[in-house]
C-alpha cells in the first residue's frame, strides 16, 4: 500500500537581517525578520533577544528597532512561531557592533623651531579609523601618524578628528600643544679693545630659548659655558663667535672682533739637543718693544736689552723657552713662547742582584732600573769573573768560590753614557759536606743513636736538620735514643747549613729486624683442680714465669694448674736473637651458690614470677626433673608460671664455663576461683527493710558487701537494708588463696500507695479515738498539701508541707473554728516519698459522730 504525500512536516525556515552591521553608542539598529513560512501557516509570534541584557521582546513584530547603550559585539536571537505551533530559533553570533571611537594623540616634539620635523603619534581606539588633523597653522593631514614642519614661531592648537567604519566620530583638541621658537644668537663682552696684550674678556650670552652654546674665541680656544671669560695673551685682532642650538636643533651664530695692541716679534734658537749640558744661542726679531725678559724654562728669567743672548742648560730634561717683550706702555708685556723644545739628554740608573751570596756555584739575576729622556742604545756588563754581557737584566752563572764586583755601562742613542758599580759584592761560598755513621743492627721497637760528622772541616757555625724514619725532625748534631718501631729498610737524611746559608746533605739506609711476634695464646679459665695446656708461638725458644702452678718453665707448651688467678709471661727469642714477651691470664672458676626467689600462691588462670640469680645458664623442670609444664620459658633466669594445679618447680644453674652447677626448688600453690551468687534483684516499698543473703562455695572464707549505704544490720554472710532510693550492692567472696568472685544485686525502692493509708471515716467527738483525719504510712518524706472540700466544692480545710503520721497536723472536722456537720467530704492529698517520688490522691472521707 503506498500513500503519497501521507506525512506532512510543517514549519518555517529561519532568516533575519539588520539595516546596518553596526552603529554608534546610543544609535538605533533595525532588525527585520526574513523567515520563509511553509506556505500554509503564517508566522504568529516573534521573540527577539538583542543580546545586551535588555528584556526580551516577546510577541513582537517582524521588524523591530533597538538602541544599544553599551559598546561591544552582540549576539542577536530570533524565535518565531507559526499558526500550526511550529517554532524555530536562529542565533547570529557577534551580529552587530556598537562602536564608540576615542580620539587621542601625543608628540615627543612639543618644543621645536622653524623648519624642524614634528612627529605626531596617534593613540586613538576604534575600528577602521579615518583621520583628519588640523595643525593650527592652516594646514591639515589625513595620515595616521603625520610629520609636520612649522614656518613661523608661535603656540599651536592641534585638533584630531576620527571617524570609524560605522560612521562614529570623536575629536581630541590640545590647546597650545606645540611651541615653535627659533633663537637669534646675541652676546655682550666686557671689552673689545686692549692697549696691551693679556686682556681678560668677559662674555655674556643673551640668547633665549636654547639648550646649548659653543664659543670660539678666535685664538684657537673654545668653551661651552653659558657665560665664559677668556684671557688673550698676544696682540692681534680676533673674531669671537657664539653658536647657539635650540630645543628643535636650530642654530644661530653671532660674531664680534676683539683687538689687542702691543709689541710683537719672533725668535729662533739652537742647538736643540745635547748630552748632560747644552749651551743655546737665541736670535730675536721684534717691533715696538723696549726690552726683553728671557724665560729659559729652567727657572732662569733674565731681563736684558740683548736680542742675541746665550744660555747653558745643565740639568737633564726638556725645555720650551719664552721671549717676553716689554712695551713702551708701563706694565705692557707680551710673552712669545718658543716653537721648538730644547732637550738635554742624560741617563741615570742602578741595578741590584737577586742574591748577593751563593753556595759553591749558581745563577745571579741582575735587575736594572734606568731612567733617560733618550732611548737607551746598549747595556755593557762586566761580571767580575772575566765574563761580560749585553742584556738589560742578565742572569750570570758563577762557577767557583770567591768575591766578585760586577759593573754596568749604559749608553743612549744620543751617545750619553752612565757607569754603575754593584752596590754589594757577590760572594760564592763552599757547601758543607756532612756524613752519618752506620748504627749497629737493631731489633724494633728499640731506641737508636744517630751520629753525624763533616767530611771537610768548616770553621763557620753549622746548624743541623734531621729527617728521621717516621717523618719527625731533629736539630742537634747527633740524635740519641730515637724510638724506632718499624722493621724493614729505613732511610734517614741530614742537612747541614753553615753561617752563610750554604747547605750540604747526607742520607743513610739501614735495615732493622723485627722482634718476634710472641703469642702466649688466649686467656683461659680452668675449673678448680683441673689443669689446661698453655702453648706459645712466634719464637724459637721460650721461658715461662712465674713457675707456680706450671709443670715446667721451658718449652712452647706447659700445663697450668694454679689455685687462683695467675698472669703467666712467656719470653720468646727469634733466630736473629731478638726477644719479645706475651702474657696470658689464667682464671680459676670456683663452685657457686645460686640465689632464688620464694614460691607463689595463685588463683586458677593467674601467673606468677619465679627467679634465680648467680648462675650463667638456667634450666627449669618439674620437681621430678621432668619437662616443666605451665612456664613461658625453661631457659631464662626469670620465668612466668601459670600452672593449672599446685606444682613444685626445680631450676638447675650452671656457671659460664660449665664447671659447677646448683639446684633450687619452688612451690607454686594453685587455688580454684570460688563460686558466688548474690541472689535475684529485689523490689521493696520505700520505708521497708529487706535481707540480702548470698550463695557460695564451701572454700569461701570471707564475704564482703559494698556499699554500706542504708545497711541497718549485718549478720554474716547476710546484710539487712532499708534504702530510700534504688541501690546496687556488690558482694565479694574470697578463699584462703586470696581468689575472689564478685556478684551484683539491684534493689528497687517503690512508692506506689501500698506504703501509706488514708482513712475513709473519722469521728471528731473528743473521745480520743480517730478524732482527726490525717495520712499514715512508712517511707513518707513530707505531705506537700492536704485540702478538703464540701460537696459544693468549697474548701473547708488546707494544710501544706507537714510530715505524715502526725495527728496534730490532721483535720479536726471544723471550719474557721465551727464544727462541720456529718457529711461526706472530698480530699486531695499530694505526698512526697523518701525516694523523691510524688503521688497525688483524691478520695472521700466521711465525718461521723
Amino acid at each position: 500500500l503506498v500513500k503519497p504525500a501521507y506525512i506532512k512536516v510543517y514549519g518555517p525556515s529561519m532568516a533575519f537581517s539588520s539595516n546596518v552591521p553596526g552603529t554608534c553608542l546610543n544609535g538605533n539598529i533595525t532588525f527585520t525578520d526574513q523567515t520563509v513560512t511553509d506556505g500554509i501557516h503564517p508566522i504568529t509570534n516573534w521573540t527577539w533577544d538583542y543580546g545586551d541584557g535588555t528584556p526580551i521582546v516577546v510577541n513582537g513584530t517582524a521588524s523591530v528597532t533597538h538602541m544599544y547603550t553599551n559598546t561591544g559585539l552582540y549576539n542577536v536571537t530570533l524565535t518565531v512561531k507559526d499558526s500550526y505551533g511550529c517554532t524555530q530559533t536562529l542565533v547570529k553570533s557577534n551580529f552587530v557592533t556598537i562602536s564608540l571611537p576615542v580620539a587621542n594623540f601625543g608628540s615627543a616634539n612639543l618644543l621645536t623651531c622653524q623648519g624642524q620635523n614634528v612627529v605626531f603619534a596617534d593613540s586613538s581606539t576604534g575600528p577602521g579609523l579615518v583621520y583628519l588633523w588640523n595643525f593650527g597653522d592652516g594646514t591639515t593631514s589625513t595620515a595616521a601618524n603625520p610629520t609636520h614642519q612649522y614656518a613661523a614661531d608661535g603656540d599651536y592648537i592641534i585638533t584630531l578628528n576620527i571617524t570609524d567604519s560605522y560612521g562614529c566620530t570623536s575629536t581630541k583638541v590640545r590647546n597650545n600643544y606645540i611651541n615653535v621658537n627659533t633663537p637669534v644668537a646675541s652676546f655682550t663682552t666686557s671689552d673689545t679693545l686692549g692697549t696691551c696684550a693679556q686682556l681678560n674678556v668677559m662674555f655674556t650670552n643673551t640668547t633665549n630659548n636654547i639648550v646649548s652654546q659653543l664659543w670660539d674665541f678666535g685664538d684657537g680656544n673654545t668653551s661651552s659655558l653659558a657665560n665664559p671669560s677668556h684671557f688673550y695673551a698676544t696682540p692681534g685682532t680676533f673674531i669671537a663667535k657664539l653658536t647657539t642650538t635650540s630645543v628643535g636643533g636650530c642654530t644661530s651664530i653671532k660674531t664680534k672682533n676683539i683687538t689687542i695692541r702691543g709689541p710683537q716679534g719672533t725668535f729662533t734658537y739652537g742647538p736643540l739637543t745635547g748630552c748632560n749640558q747644552v749651551t743655546v744661542s737665541f736670535v730675536a726679531t721684534t717691533t715696538d718693544r723696549v726690552s726683553f725678559l728671557w724665560d729659559y724654562n729652567d727657572g732662569s728669567v733674565v731681563p736684558t736689552l740683548d736680542s742675541l743672548p746665550t744660555h747653558t742648560y745643565t740639568v737633564v730634561g726638556s725645555y720650551l723657552p719664552k721671549m717676553i717683550l716689554v712695551g713702551s706702555t708701563p706694565g705692557c708685556t707680551v710673552p712669545i713662547p718658543g716653537l721648538d723644545t730644547i732637550k738635554v739628554f742624560g741617563v741615570n740608573g742602578s741595578f741590584v742582584p737577586n742574591v748577593s751570596k751563593l753556595c759553591s756555584s749558581g745563577d745571579v739575576t741582575f735587575t736594572t732600573t734606568a731612567t733617560s729622556n733618550d732611548p737607551i742604545a746598549s747595556y755593557t756588563w762586566s761580571f767580575g769573573d772575566g765574563s761580560t754581557g749585553t742584556a738589560q737584566n742578565p742572569t750570570h752563572f758563577y762557577a767557583t768560590t770567591g768575591i766578585y764586583n760586577p759593573t754596568l755601562n749604559i749608553t743612549t742613542q744620543a751617545g750619553c753614557t752612565k757607569s754603575i758599580v754593584s752596590p754589594v759584592p757577590i760572594r760564592v761560598v763552599a757547601n758543607p759536606q756532612p756524613a752519618i755513621a752506620q748504627p749497629p743492627l737493631v731489633c724494633v721497637p728499640q731506641n737508636v743513636n744517630f751520629v753525624s760528622s763533616l767530611l771537610v772541616p768548616d770553621t763557620s757555625v753549622i746548624t743541623w736538620q734531621w729527617t728521621l724514619p717516621n717523618g719527625t725532625n731533629a736539630t742537634t748534631a747527633s740524635v740519641n735514643n730515637y724510638p724506632l718501631n718499624v722493621a724493614g729498610s729505613n732511610t734517614i737524611s741530614l742537612t747541614a747549613t753553615n753561617s752563610s746559608g750554604c747547605i750540604g746533605n747526607a742520607s743513610l739506609n739501614f735495615t732493622s729486624n723485627p722482634k718476634p711476634d710472641i703469642n702466649a695464646g688466649n686467656d683461659i679459665t680452668i675449673c678448680k683442680g683441673t689443669g689446661l695446656p698453655l702453648t706459645a708461638t712466634g719464637g724459637v725458644t721460650y721461658v715461662w714465669s712465674p713457675a707456680a702452678g706450671l709443670n715446667t718453665t721451658i718449652g712452647n707448651t706447659v700445663i697450668a694448674t694454679p689455685d687462683s688467678v695467675k698472669n703467666y709471661t712467656v719470653t720468646g727469642t727469634s733466630a736473629l736473637g731478638c726477644v719479645n714477651t706475651d702474657i696470658v691470664n689464667v682464671s680459676v672458676k670456683y663452685p657457686f651458690k645460686m640465689l632464688r626467689s620464694n614460691g607463689d600462691t595463685l588463683c586458677v588462670g593467674e601467673s606468677g614470677r619465679l627467679s634465680a640469680s648467680g648462675a650463667f645458664t638456667y634450666n627449669w623442670y618439674q620437681d621430678n626433673f621432668a619437662a616443666a609444664q605451665g612456664l613461658n620459658t625453661t631457659t631464662a633466669a626469670t620465668v612466668t608460671a601459670n600452672p593449672t594445679a599446685t606444682t613444685t618447680y626445680a631450676v638447675i644453674g650452671t656457671d659460664d664455663k660449665n664447671c659447677f652447677k646448683d639446684t633450687a626448688f619452688y612451690l607454686v600453690k594453685v587455688y580454684p576461683i570460688p563460686t558466688l551468687t548474690a541472689g535475684i534483684d529485689k523490689s521493696i516499698t520505700v520505708g521497708q527493710t529487706t535481707t540480702l543473703t548470698p550463695t557460695y562455695s564451701s572454700d569461701v572464707t570471707s564475704i564482703t558487701w559494698t556499699p554500706s549505704t542504708w545497711v541497718v544490720a549485718s549478720t554474716y554472710p547476710s546484710i539487712t537494708i532499708k534504702p530510700n532510693l534504688d541501690q546496687e550492692y556488690k558482694v565479694v567472696a574470697k578463699n584462703p588463696g586470696g581468689c575472689t568472685s564478685t556478684d551484683l544485686v539491684k534493689v528497687f525502692v517503690l512508692c506506689d500507695g501500698t506504703n501509706f493509708f488514708i482513712p475513709n471515716t473519722f469521728s471528731p467527738n473528743g473521745d480520743g479515738v480517730n478524732d482527726k483525719f490525717f495520712p499514715r504510712g512508712t517511707g513518707l518524706f513530707t505531705i506537700k498539701q492536704l485540702r478538703i472540700f464540701n460537696r459544693w466544692g468549697e474548701e473547708v480545710y488546707a494544710r501544706y508541707s507537714f510530715k505524715a503520721n502526725e495527728e496534730a497536723n490532721g483535720w479536726d472536722g471544723t471550719r474557721r473554728g465551727q464544727a462541720m456537720g456529718i457529711d461526706t467530704y472530698v480530699y486531695m492529698i499530694e505526698i512526697q516519698c523518701l525516694n523523691n517520688t510524688t503521688l497525688v490522691y483524691k478520695g472521700n472521707v466521711a465525718l461521723v459522730k
